[in-house]
């Protein structure tokens, strides 16, 4: 288990990320006045509590707030594994035209039909390459730093989204056999 404190993984994780001082983490730790700032955004665009889901239910453990402040909210200081997907977030939204990772607002209203909220977050969770390279990155910076168990959990997540993987060979193939019949007309 790696000796450094929550503040030393965020200094790390800035630098081999090259983000500098442009994310700002903060730890929640139960205390909802660290929310205060961004609940209203969510409130009003998506009808979702942060409070809600960070503190109470405990949906979530972390989220990137990409579209406000370039915020990545962690629920407590023990989950290094979340903190490293989250910051490989916000790597991704820096590098979004370079390397093509399309970043967009993963929250679905609480008023939306269950099977249509339920498909939606299996789609982001499983055929995102966001996701996929985000879980990578933290089952990697995980067992780097001595994080079993949040390892296996990055590694499950990474091996449940490889689908994507599958997905995006398989219509490479289909535009390739396209290219193939147009070539021989």
């Amino acid at each position: 288990m790696s000796k450094l404190t929550f503040q030393d993984h965020v200094k790390e994780l800035k630098k081999k990320l090259n983000l500098d001082d442009e994310v700002i983490v903060i730890p929640v730790n139960d205390e909802k006045e660290r929310l205060v700032k961004y609940e209203q955004f969510y409130k009003e665009k998506c009808d979702i509590s942060l409070t809600e889901l960070l503190i109470k239910s405990k949906i979530i453990n972390g989220v990137f707030l990409w579209h406000l402040d370039k915020v990545v909210l962690v629920r407590n200081e023990q989950l290094i594994g979340t903190l490293a997907h989250e910051m490989r977030h916000a790597w991704q939204y820096k590098n979004s035209e370079k390397k093509r990772f399309k970043i967009k607002l993963n929250i679905t209203p609480t008023n939306e039909k269950l099977l249509k909220r339920l498909l939606r977050w299996m789609h982001y969770n499983f055929f995102s390459r966001v996701e996929f390279n985000a879980n990578k990155y933290a089952f990697r910076y995980c067992i780097r730093h001595g994080f079993v168990k949040e390892a296996l959990y990055y590694l499950m997540k990474s091996i449940l989204s490889c689908s994507t993987l599958v997905y995006d060979f398989h219509l490479f193939l289909l535009g390739r056999l396209k290219d193939v019949k147009n070539n021989n007309t």
